[in-house]
């Protein structure tokens, strides 16, 4: 049998200027691109008086106008690997029917926010890349000069829309994900927002779950909830056991962490501070830089300084009283081969094909090469094949979890590096 499907395109990797599998890029981006979180930060010492003049006061006709979207377009995508390296994020590589993830997610973020009220925060080495993609303007792109997890990120996205707008009321989501479009996202955000609005909630968006799935993160509900399918957060379970999650699978109490997130911007900075002192000072003194001379000269300094820990083991499950919106919508977290390949249809024969492939008693794989090369398979049955312009891997898909592992034993090789 032969399939030829749509495969994905090359990108010239930012790292050392060759073709990896990635985004089709369009428009040049501006030379000064990489400068972009210095122009954004050169915002950030307008002092509270001018923010405040202007940006009007809230009340219940123009608090729309208040809405902002969060996108974090971050990380390597270790378990994405061979595809996804450091000059190539995940959020940038065509994953879903020709188009990458960072593009679907702008633009359901421009269903919920204006485009003049998103941010992205990615690292730096993937500044142009993402300028190329979508419309954002420079001064709201902010280039991490080191990963430092979602707390950093939302700390400094917050600290960052905060100064422009003290009324700011966020939509904080990943780059990874692929959701059902429609309106059931919209209407869900908005109900989030409505939620941080009134009450000044931190309002999380959970799934109902399809499968027993170890890679995410569960949430369990208190209470029969609201008619609009709001129910008080009891508790939060990271990655569980097959055995657990097949459990909660069957138990209507227990959602999927969706990791989207809706609260007013001083609210979460507040409780930043609160759970996470250190991370809070490091932002304070962010935000003291005055002056683009300060802010240059300082910034990557002071962002290597602040600690790395995720907004949900750092925050989330220290809180109390969260809030969480039973979403309507389809949701996938592409964080792995096996969860990307779910969202792709399967052959007779349950195998995944993208590119030039031919096979012969080959069932229940999924192949990933390019158009240009051909991958030919014989008597084999549930592997991950994934053939890029310089490297290839292969592994069953029992084994897929220790694709991490073999990633940081290729670090472990200064010739290897390259690959990375």
């Amino acid at each position: 049998m032969t399939t030829k499907r749509s495969s994905i395109k090359t990108v010239p990797d930012a790292r050392r200027g060759r073709d990896l599998p990635g985004p089709r890029h369009s428009a040049a981006a501006p030379t000064a691109l990489l400068r972009a979180t210095a122009e954004s930060a050169n915002d950030l010492w307008r002092t509270h008086k001018e923010a405040k003049r202007k940006t009007p006061q809230m009340n219940r006709f123009d608090r729309t106008g208040h809405r902002w979207a969060v996108i974090m377009a971050g990380g390597h995508g270790d378990r994405l690997w061979p595809l996804s390296r450091a000059g190539t994020a995940k959020p940038l590589l065509p994953l879903w029917k020709g188009r990458t993830l960072l593009e679907l997610t702008w633009e359901r973020a421009a269903r919920v926010a204006p485009s003049s009220h998103i941010v992205i925060v990615c690292g730096r080495q993937h500044a142009e890349a993402v300028q190329r993609l979508v419309p954002i303007a420079a001064h709201r792109l902010l280039a991490e000069p080191a990963r430092r997890n979602t707390a950093a990120c939302i700390g400094v996205a917050s600290l960052y829309i905060q100064q422009h707008d003290p009324a700011a009321v966020c939509c904080v989501m990943p780059a990874d994900h692929l959701i059902e479009e429609g309106n059931a996202f919209r209407r869900t955000i908005e109900q989030a927002f409505t939620e941080a609005e009134e009450r000044d909630r931190l309002m999380l968006i959970g799934v109902q779950p399809s499968e027993p799935a170890t890679g995410y993160g569960y949430i369990k509900i208190r209470g029969r909830g609201t008619r609009d399918e709001i129910f008080e957060v009891e508790r939060f379970v990271e990655k569980p056991s097959v055995t657990q999650a097949s459990r909660y699978t069957k138990n209507s109490m227990w959602l999927w962490n969706s990791g989207i997130f809706v609260w007013k911007a001083e609210t979460i900075l507040q409780r930043i501070r609160t759970h996470l002192p250190e991370l809070g000072r490091g932002l304070q003194r962010l935000a003291s830089l005055r002056g683009p001379a300060a802010w240059n000269g300082a910034f990557d300094q002071l962002y290597r300084r602040l600690p790395s820990v995720s907004i949900d083991t750092g925050v989330l499950q220290r809180e109390r009283g969260l809030w969480v919106i039973k979403a309507p919508f389809d949701w996938r977290d592409v964080g792995t081969w096996l969860q990307l390949e779910q969202c792709h249809p399967a052959d007779a024969v349950r195998n995944r094909t993208i590119g030039q492939h031919i096979g012969m008693h080959t069932r229940g794989s999924t192949i990933i090469g390019t158009d240009d090369r051909l991958i030919a398979t014989l008597g084999v049955s549930d592997l991950l094949i994934v053939q890029t312009a310089d490297a290839t891997f292969i592994c069953p898909k029992s084994r897929i979890d220790g694709l991490r592992s073999l990633v940081q034993r290729i670090a472990g090789h200064r010739r290897l590096r390259q690959y990375l």
